[in-house]
């Protein structure tokens, strides 16, 4: 049932309920600690929502949890980058791409860590890498929308 409220709490985010995905969230990751997406979906949730000291906390239990979980360390990195130190995001997203180069997320986030250093041309190089990886799809508009803000649109 875990699965079935994370992906129901991704398709109410879709939809614009970032209410109903909290919730939806949040029953997943109580209903099955261990299921890291889950977890990571509802730290992710509270970031947008604003709920920064509480989205930390999840993703801090996390990462304590999980230290060498991808999902655990692109979601302390989103922490890390909401709260404007960009050079502790880096760390995070570097230890996830020295294990899986692929992952479409720690890629783009990893440009805005870049981008938060005042390092444009790497943050625009790991865009285009971004959008060019295996896992990039869903993030493809986001790299677009990025590179087209701040690399001249290519």
């Amino acid at each position: 049932q875990s699965k079935l409220h994370s992906n129901l709490g991704a398709a109410l985010q879709l939809t614009g309920d970032a209410d109903g995905a909290l919730a939806s969230f949040r029953l997943a990751a109580e209903r099955d600690p261990g299921n890291r997406m889950a977890r990571a979906n509802l730290a992710s949730a509270l970031l947008r929502r604003g709920e920064l000291d509480v989205a930390d906390e999840v993703a801090r239990r996390l990462l304590a949890d999980h230290p060498e979980s991808p999902e655990a360390l692109t979601t302390m990195a989103l922490v890390r980058l909401a709260r404007r130190d960009p050079a502790g995001a880096l760390a995070l997203l570097d230890r996830v791409l020295a294990t899986d180069p692929d992952l479409g997320l720690a890629r783009y986030q990893r440009g805005h860590a870049n981008l938060g250093l005042g390092r444009r041309e790497e943050a625009c190089r790991d865009w285009r890498e971004a959008m060019s990886g295996a896992g990039s799809a869903p993030y493809r508009f986001d790299c677009a929308r990025a590179l087209a803000q701040w690399c001249g649109g290519s």
